[in-house]
């Protein structure tokens, strides 16, 4: 079911996101936000100055003199890092979005495990009455009363929300020169599928297809968080694929950098879209993947995230010719949390391709290019099969659930922390918070009037801040 968002934001500026540290805590308030560096405004204008002028200007280099460069440079960051006017962007954007309903799925339903950190591994076996070709399946699913979308390509993103109202997934929009951006890296992935040819295909139990996951992640009896072991020909093409200008181009774009005209294909500088997508739609989350992310680092510097443009500690590259999953849940990754799918290849969507998500009953005609978030722990996804010669690719980007227990345990094994370090009452309380975790992790997804209110706090945050430093500049000038 669609609707129009119809909130109108009257905001039309041309700035950069910020970045934000913001609790994890549902009713945290936003914290202070930290600006982007800037280059400092300390060259003097003219030509070449003279020894004897250098010692004059050097000897005449007051301390208001200095206050002023400070003044200068300080505003800088605050029009570089966007301030108020990046935060009441990131409004207009939600304002204009067009809102996707489940009528009968509540996110908070979504089964996970005791401990509320992961999923519960499900083999499909709740939706495996598909088979046959693309048209049937999507047949037999609106008979299901599934619901088809289809998207136009344009900017304005597609919040999908629960009957609650609580957005749990959001289809990327389509700025301008994604269709050539798609095109780039399309060739990208097929140079990549080129270079791995021959290789041993690694197990998948999503499907037969050739899946190469890349970062760190922590489950399945391992005893500490450890990289994803590739061998050498593989790291060096994926590294390539990955450090690709149009791979990190989109990367930037969901994590939170600007996709200007400095990035896009069109060179336009009127075609500035507000970016972050993550952080605009799922700030919490962003906030909690950034802090695991520079925890572990802090912890072991061999724990790298695969990009440092996006909040994931592992992204999986999906380089098979037929990407197309069997019903599934990604039970490991955490509970709570929204992963990314991006979609590649050269299909036509609306006949086959399309993502299906079973408790959510929305078979989503994702087109090559297209990217979704949602919690892929916690909802069964499939793909619809594609047609006879085209190709399905993509790259997904998680964290596993895991990574937040084993910090919770004293950065140990469960095993180790019972023997050494955990009291009794330690280990019962941490094993009685399980469903208050899960609480915690749901309270991340908002509505979006929650959304538009807690950016609307961090706006006033921001210019308060921004009062605080003016007035901080007078007192200094006095």
């Amino acid at each position: 079911m669609l609707y129009n968002a119809n909130l109108d934001a009257d905001i039309d500026a041309t700035v950069e996101p910020t970045e934000f540290v913001i609790a994890r805590e549902a009713d945290a308030e936003p914290a202070s936000i930290t600006a982007t560096s800037a280059v400092p405004l300390d060259s003097l204008p003219g030509g070449t100055p003279s020894v004897a002028s250098q010692d004059v200007a050097r000897d005449g280099d007051t301390s208001a003199r200095r206050r002023n460069r400070d003044k200068k440079r300080k505003r800088r960051e605050r029009e570089d890092a966007g301030g108020e006017l990046a935060v009441k962007r990131r409004i207009q954007f939600l304002a204009r979005a067009t809102l996707l309903k489940s009528e009968d799925y509540v996110v908070r339903n979504g089964r996970r495990a005791k401990s509320g950190y992961v999923g519960i591994v499900d083999r499909g076996l709740d939706f495996a009455f598909l088979d046959g070709p693309a048209a049937r399946r999507i047949k037999r699913l609106l008979q299901h009363q599934y619901e088809l979308i289809e998207f136009d390509k344009l900017p304005s993103e597609y919040p999908i929300c629960d009957s609650k109202g609580k957005i749990f997934a959001v289809v990327l929009g389509w700025p301008e020169g994604w269709a050539r951006r798609t095109e780039a890296v399309n060739r990208a992935m097929e140079q990549l599928q080129e270079t791995l040819a021959g290789c041993k295909v690694p197990p998948n139990r999503r499907g037969p297809f050739a899946a190469y996951a890349v970062g760190y992640s922590y489950g399945g009896g391992q005893t500490q968080p450890m990289p994803f072991k590739r061998t050498k020909r593989e790291r060096e093409a994926i590294n390539e694929f990955l450090s690709d200008p149009d791979v990190e181009a989109v990367f930037k774009y969901v994590g939170g950098e600007l996709l200007s005209w400095r990035w896009s294909m069109v060179y336009d500088p009127q075609s500035t879209v507000p970016t972050g997508v993550m952080t605009t739609w799922f700030p919490q989350h962003t906030a909690d993947y950034q802090s695991c992310l520079e925890t572990y680092q802090s912890h072991d510097s061999a724990l790298t995230p695969p990009s440092s443009h996006l909040p994931f500690p592992a992204l999986t590259i999906n380089a098979g010719r037929i990407t197309v999953c069997l019903p599934h849940r990604d039970s490991p990754n955490d509970a709570a949390g929204v992963c990314l799918d991006w979609v590649l290849g050269s299909f036509d969507a609306q006949r086959g391709g399309q993502l299906v998500l079973h408790e959510a009953q929305k078979i989503l005609a994702l087109e090559p290019g297209r990217v979704i978030l949602f919690p892929s722990a916690i909802i069964t996804h499939e793909t619809i099969p594609i047609a006879e010669g085209e190709w399905r690719s993509g790259v997904t980007g998680y964290a596993a659930g895991g990574l937040w227990r084993y910090m919770a345990q004293g950065f140990m094994t469960r095993g180790a922390w019972e023997m050494t370090g955990g009291s009794e009452e330690a280990l019962r309380q941490h094993d009685d918070q399980g469903e208050e975790r899960w609480k915690a992790g749901l309270a991340r997804f908002k509505t979006l009037q929650e959304l538009i209110h807690w950016w609307t706090r961090v706006a006033e945050a921001a210019a308060a801040q921004t009062e605080r430093v003016d007035n901080e500049d007078e007192d200094l000038s006095a």
